[in-house]
């Protein structure tokens, strides 16, 4: 994609069909509710916030057709460790996982999620035996 100021002047115009017929995308989100949940990692047990929310997207000349998604935010009070990638000097050692937002509607399914992630990503990175160097603070 380029332009040039020999084009003529309508190539560069863009229209948003969708916004201009139905008007633009409305974002709202409701809280609903929060609760503490354990992590359960083969090293130690980590505590966690979980932040439940509801998002919804809506145009307003179609408000029948709204998005609407459930999910979490997941926040551990101390970063669960992963390894590193190790592809350049400055991701050779230990990495972690500060928060990690999913799509989920109870806490046993959003603690599911996070412990296959951190699982998925010591698994590529340091081997099935893979351990933290530090422990748990």
């Amino acid at each position: 994609m380029q332009s040039c100021s020999v084009d003529p002047w309508w190539w560069h115009i863009s229209i948003d069909w969708k916004r201009m017929l139905f008007g633009r995308m409305n974002y709202t989100r409701r809280e609903l509710r929060t609760s503490r949940v354990e992590i359960p990692m083969p090293e130690a047990n980590y505590l966690a916030t979980v932040r439940f929310e509801e998002q919804i997207w809506k145009r307003s000349r179609l408000p029948w057709n709204s998005i609407r998604r459930v999910g979490c935010e997941i926040k551990p009070d101390v970063p669960v460790p992963f390894p590193g990638k190790g592809e350049n000097s400055w991701d050779c050692g230990e990495d972690a996982t500060h928060s990690m937002s999913c799509s989920a509607t109870t806490e046993h399914e959003a603690v599911s999620h996070f412990v296959e992630s951190i699982l998925r990503s010591r698994y590529r990175h340091g081997g099935n035996m893979w351990r933290p160097e530090k422990a748990k603070a």
